[in-house]
């Protein structure tokens, strides 16, 4: 055809576009048909195509034009014709050619055009830079021009959009037709970047999405292509660092989206319809890409900032009420036994199946339990507090703190309100000049600023302290109403060492807020709990010795046994570390260390079960009441040498700050469980060296002296209505510790040395002899609170009447 060299001396180009029109319409108007251009006559529309691609189109951007919008007008009208072959071709094997021979017939135009679109091709690369280009274009272009630009944006969009849809039958075709043809796939070359940003087409598409409302049909076309391009994770992952890697393009690309899903509809028009079809694409978008691992262009989408680990204070407290109302339905289907709602429960928190035989040691790695409080800092940096000019520090500290008001989440918060108006009332109170008082003024709105970021401060960890607490709720609940048959004692316990590690590895004492101290303390102690209630469970069940029950509780593999031993000791070391920092803090948080210390004691301290091997019948019965010769002849187990070991590595400061809490003045609560400790600490390490700290720092005779201390609330806990009985139970504890050191010779010496026989003798309470013949009866045993008879009898007399026993058991002569 001469004419096109006509047409490009002359600048324009009517015959071209008047062609590419009728072929246009001469498509639209039928099907082809599948026989045109076979056997001996001209071969279809080969000609056509070809001209139209290689003598109009692929040309078009490097000619000169008399009118500059017939470029795209030229564009506009072979990119339609090009959607036109592409809608009507479906892929099969016969369109592939064939070896050694030439065809039959001639393929459909679309599949010429297919072909081109998966591989590296010219017509790929002058879409593709024609995308570009005419986005750019849409925000600035005027007059008659703009409408040919949006007409081709379209028509690259559908043909991008039905290329890709078309990939996976293309690509199954040429396996089936077993034909050599190098197919690349769009999908992939889409991502290849380009241009001055060096960014691949579909951030191009992203950016026409915020066109919507102007040019709804170029946005579900664009929305389109991203559902289909997006369907690989990895390009999702290509998409989402490309989006975030400039923070500008971000804000426009998450702008865009938002405005095309709030764009008003208006009427029942093609254009409205489109629109729609946009939202809903861009709905879709979302809720196929909400499920991959996160980051993902989802939250992106939906306003998470990626780049900030820190989270904020409203985002935190939202997540909070939703793990306490996860709290509140676990006790709800626990308290109503409702079994199938706690197991889609656990299903939901563990990541794991319902069925608890199902359940792996891999099962709970970071299942959303453990992942809730992966990021969530336990900390808050304190507000560095300005250097004044004019005021002076200390009265301003103490009117910043007279402006304190409770509220309701618990803490304090400073009134601005109340600061503004004591500052201003020294303001204008002050005789000073103009320039002065500007002065003070300006120091007036730095206190006020200094005040708002105390607030922002306190009201941050007021947050986490509510957020951690909802975690604990959940936690402890889970593990208190989840029967066994759900999630049984093996994996339960491998949960329950993993919380304990992950929650000890990420307090760090010195810096964690006390609130939250003394929550995540309780939380240790509670999972302990439990963790020894399952250790109670295996053992009741088990006729195993000692060693072989130790390898099958910890572990079924020697490796997974040497893991938990790991964790088992990393917890103990956490614990040790945490009650030797933990002297400044409350009694409350001492309290449930010491607890959760004991539970461990009594975890590691595996007792002897019946197929343990006996005594030496050759042993003296003296020897065998020898604690310290009886546990020289057992095997130690690996747990208790180990554990052994961690307390040795604390030396005497662990012994100091445990023996201090025996006598101190705290609560009676935490010197009972602090004398516990110290009783099982010297019962797995009878030849340990702290009878010699005991007795060097005093700390033997001081509680040997308060047992004088404790006689008349002794006497007192002995009258038929008392007051309170801690000091029963306290007077209990403190005895249970002499008898465990006068159960070793050198203890038995070391005791009666420091006087224990004379305050024992000294106690007045012992003559407070109930009358238990009279009324007897009618003053019965309740859950707590014994009858006055056992209380005198079981509780005080026994507790001599054993220590007595254990001292004439050492230096009597018993046959």
């Amino acid at each position: 055809m001469l004419f096109i060299q006509v047409e490009c001396r002359m600048e324009e180009y009517p015959v071209s576009r008047a062609l590419v029109s009728l072929l246009e319409a001469l498509s639209a108007a039928a099907p082809l048909p599948r026989a045109l251009g076979a056997g001996t006559r001209t071969p279809g529309l080969d000609p056509y195509v070809d001209y139209v691609l290689n003598q109009l189109a692929l040309p078009a951007p490097h000619r000169s034009y008399a009118k500059p919008h017939e470029k795209w007008e030229m564009l506009s009208l072979c990119f339609r014709l090009f959607v036109r072959w592409l809608e009507q071709y479906e892929p099969s094997p016969s369109d592939f050619p064939p070896t050694g021979r030439e065809p039959d017939a001639n393929p459909p135009p679309g599949f010429r055009l297919l072909v081109q679109l998966h591989t590296k091709s010219e017509l790929l690369r002058l879409l593709l830079t024609s995308l570009d280009e005419a986005h750019e274009l849409l925000d600035g272009q005027p007059g008659q021009s703009r409408e040919f630009v949006e007409q081709s944006l379209v028509s690259i969009l559908q043909l991008l959009e039905r290329a890709l849809s078309l990939e996976r039958a293309l690509n199954s075709a040429a396996v089936q037709a077993g034909r050599g043809v190098l197919l690349v796939g769009l999908s992939k070359l889409i991502l290849e970047p380009e241009g001055p940003e060096n960014c691949c087409r579909l951030v191009t598409c992203c950016r026409v999405v915020s066109h919507g409302p102007q040019l709804a049909r170029a946005a579900a076309g664009a929305v389109s292509v991203l559902r289909l391009a997006l369907h690989a994770p990895a390009a999702a992952r290509h998409l989402l660092a490309l989006l975030t890697h400039k923070h500008a393009r971000a804000a426009e690309v998450r702008h865009g989206f938002v405005e095309c899903l709030e764009a008003e509809e208006y009427g029942d028009d093609e254009e409205t319809a489109s629109l729609r079809q946009a939202k809903e694409g861009i709905v879709m978008l979302l809720h196929e890409l909400l499920p991959t691992a996160p980051p993902n262009l989802a939250h992106f989408l939906l306003g998470y900032q990626l780049t900030d680990d820190s989270a904020s204070a409203v985002t935190i407290s939202a997540r909070s009420w939703v793990v306490r109302a996860c709290a509140s339905s676990c006790g709800a289907a626990g308290a109503a036994r409702q079994v199938a709602a706690l197991s889609a429960l656990l299903h939901a928190l563990a990541h794991a199946p319902a069925a608890a035989h199902t359940h792996t040691a891999q099962d709970w790695e970071w299942c959303l339990l453990r992942r809730l409080i992966e990021d969530l800092p336990m900390s808050v940096e304190e507000t560095p507090e300005p250097r004044w000019e004019l005021f002076q520090p200390n009265q301003l500290r103490q009117a910043i703190a007279s402006c304190d008001l409770h509220t309701g989440m618990g803490g304090k918060r400073i009134s601005v309100s109340r600061v503004l108006a004591l500052l201003t009332r020294e303001l204008a109170a002050l005789n000073a000049t103009a320039p002065q008082r500007n002065l003070v003024s300006l120091e007036i709105q730095k206190v006020l600023d200094y005040v708002t970021e105390v607030n922002h401060q306190r009201n941050l960890a007021a947050t986490l302290t509510h957020y951690y607490d909802s975690w604990r709720q959940l936690t402890e609940i889970l593990f208190c109403v989840v029967p066994h048959d759900i999630l049984d004692v093996e994996s339960r316990k491998t949960l329950l060492l993993n919380i304990l590690q992950d929650l000890l590895n990420k307090i760090q004492p010195n810096d964690v807020l006390p609130q939250i101290g003394n929550l995540a303390s309780g939380t240790v102690l509670l999972l302990l709990v439990n963790l020894r209630h399952c250790y109670i469970l295996q053992k009741r069940e088990s006729n195993l010795k000692t060693s072989d029950f130790e390898t099958s509780f910890f572990g079924p593999s020697n490796q997974i046994m040497q893991t938990n031993s790991l964790t088992l000791k990393f917890i103990l070391k956490k614990i040790l570390s945490w009650i030797l920092v933990s002297g400044g803090s409350t009694q409350k948080m001492r309290v449930n260390l010491y607890g959760a210390l004991l539970n461990y004691l009594n975890i590691v301290n595996l007792k002897h079960s019946p197929a343990d091997p006996e005594e030496d019948v050759n042993s003296t019965y003296v020897s065998r009441l020898d604690s310290s010769k009886v546990k020289s002849s057992r095997e130690e187990s690996s747990l208790r040498s180990m554990a052994i070991d961690v307390i040795s590595d604390f030396g005497e400061n662990l012994c100091t700050i445990v023996c201090s809490d025996c006598i101190g003045a705290g609560h009676d609560v935490c010197r009972m469980v602090a004398l516990s400790c110290l009783d099982m600490l010297i019962e797995i390490n009878p030849r340990t060296d702290w009878m010699n700290t005991l007795t060097n720092q005093g700390y033997l005779r001081s509680l040997i002296d308060s047992l004088l201390q404790d006689d008349e609330g002794l006497k007192e806990a002995l009258e038929p209505q008392p007051k309170s009985l801690r000091v029963l139970y306290v007077y209990e504890s403190k005895m249970a510790l002499l008898i465990k050191l006068a159960a070793s010779r050198a203890g038995a010496e070391t005791v009666l040395s420091q006087g224990a026989l004379a305050s024992l003798a000294n106690l007045s309470a012992l003559d407070c002899h109930p009358d238990i013949h009279t009324g007897y009866n009618s003053h019965k045993d309740t859950e707590f609170v014994p009858s006055v008879a056992n209380r005198w009898k079981h509780r005080t007399c026994h507790c001599i009447f054993k220590y007595f026993y254990r001292n004439y058991a050492k230096f009597g002569h018993i046959p």
